[in-house]
C-alpha cells in the first residue's frame, strides 16, 4: 500500500498542474476557481482512487460549448447568461463606447457563430489553447506521476520484505 504522504503528494501535483494550465489558458480572473479545486482520496479493496473536484464552469470551459448549446435569445437562461457575462466584462475591465450588457450580447453573438470559446479569445492564452486544460495538465505530469507511483510501490515491497525477514529471523 502506498504511503499516505505519497498519495497526498500525487493529489497535490494533479491540482497544481490543473491550476497552472487553467491560468496559462487565460481563464483565471478572480482566483476563486483555483481555490475551489480539491481532491478526495478513497481507499478500499486494495485500490486507491484520487478524485478531483472543480467548480462546474471549469469543466464547461475545459470542454468548450457548441453554438447550438448556447442559450437562445428570449429565454431565461439567455437572460442569466447576459447578467453573468456583463459581470465578467466589468471584472475584466472591458470598457469603451459600449455598456457591459452590450459587450455581453456581442460575446454571445460571436459564440453563436464560432462556438465557445471564440477564436479571438486565444489572445488571452499563453499556450494558444482555451480548452482541454485538464487533459493537458494530466498528460504533462504523467512521467512524474509514474515516478512517484513506482517509488511508492518500491517502498511498499521493501517494507513487506523487511517485515517478512524480520519475522522469519526473529529479529
Amino acid at each position: 500500500m502506498l504511503d499516505n504522504a505519497l498519495i497526498q503528494q500525487i493529489a497535490n501535483l494533479a491540482i497544481q498542474s490543473v491550476a497552472i494550465q487553467w491560468k496559462a489558458q487565460g481563464h483565471n480572473l478572480t482566483g476563486n476557481a483555483v481555490r475551489e479545486l480539491e481532491t478526495r482520496i478513497l481507499e478500499g479493496n486494495g485500490a486507491i482512487i484520487i478524485q478531483g473536484y472543480m467548480v462546474d464552469y471549469m469543466a464547461e470551459l475545459n470542454q468548450g460549448t457548441k453554438a447550438k448549446d448556447i442559450p437562445k435569445r428570449g429565454t431565461s437562461e439567455y437572460d442569466r447568461l447576459i447578467v453573468k457575462l456583463s459581470d465578467y466584462a466589468r471584472k475584466r475591465g472591458m470598457t469603451g463606447r459600449r455598456t457591459y450588457e452590450q459587450i455581453a450580447r456581442a460575446i454571445v453573438s460571436t459564440w453563436y457563430k464560432e462556438d465557445k470559446p471564440t477564436r479571438a479569445s486565444a489572445r488571452f492564452s499563453s499556450t494558444g489553447k482555451r480548452t482541454g486544460f485538464i487533459e493537458i495538465a494530466l498528460d504533462g505530469i504523467e512521467p512524474k506521476l509514474a515516478q512517484l507511483i513506482e517509488q511508492g510501490v518500491e517502498e511498499s515491497i521493501n517494507f513487506v520484505l523487511e517485515s517478512y525477514f524480520k519475522t522469519q529471523l526473529g529479529r
